[in-house]
């Protein structure tokens, strides 16, 4: 053969071995580039934990002032949650129960008694004070 002879050769290869040899190489450079995966893991976990997160709303905040670690905040969450249920189905299987004793001690001459006599003070300090309640009074001689 001579150095001017063309020789041509067709391969075809399959779209996905090129993806998964590509998706294998890129994989294997993360992994290098992230260093040791364990470590990796463990400051990453690490690293949440010890976010501060705004103690009402859960979100990361930066200010020292009404700030909680992520974790406390979340088992804080966590027990309301529980203790909400638990108190909720509580009330729930005791209805009746509760519904009765209500409606017994709003029955009671002791209770009706507090009642009138806090809304008498009430009703006499929203008088007594001019800027919740201002009363004038003008007395008229009616017309013929």
């Amino acid at each position: 053969m001579e150095n001017n002879d063309i020789v041509q050769v067709q391969t075809s290869v399959s779209k996905e071995y090129i993806a998964s040899a590509v998706q294998e190489v890129v994989k294997a450079a993360i992994v290098s580039a992230l260093g040791d995966p364990e470590k990796l893991v463990r400051r990453s976990i690490g690293d949440v934990l010890d976010l501060k997160v705004d103690k009402e709303t859960g979100e990361i905040s930066n200010r020292g002032w009404n700030t909680t670690p992520y974790i406390d905040w979340l088992v804080k969450r966590a027990v309301e949650k529980t203790i909400k249920e638990c108190i909720t189905e509580a009330i729930q299987e005791h209805q009746d129960e509760f519904k009765a004793a209500v409606l017994h001690q709003i029955r009671t001459r002791k209770f009706q008694n507090a009642v009138a006599v806090a809304f008498c003070d009430a009703i006499l300090s929203s008088a007594t004070d001019d800027w919740k309640m201002p009363v004038t009074v003008e007395f008229k001689e009616p017309r013929d």
